[in-house]
């Protein structure tokens, strides 16, 4: 068995639990770099229900993790 069909198997294997978490599947964050397009065309190849949200990695994100953060750490 190749790495892929040892991947795709996997994926296909947690699909009931994806699927009790979430109603729509899997949920994967995609950000168009090598190892996002590797995963989207796994999940693709399983043939399970998949949602994707995009993260743009060239835009700077917001300052609540860094505000949440600092307010904590004594």
């Amino acid at each position: 068995m190749t790495k892929e069909e040892e991947s795709i198997a996997l994926i296909r294997k947690g699909e009931k639990l994806a699927l009790s978490m979430n109603p729509e599947g899997y949920f994967v964050g995609f950000s168009g770099g090598k190892d996002s397009q590797v995963v989207y065309d796994l999940c693709k190849r399983a043939g399970v229900p998949v949602q994707y949200y995009v993260n743009r990695s060239d835009i700077p994100g917001g300052s609540t993790l860094g505000n949440v953060s600092s307010s904590h750490v004594s």
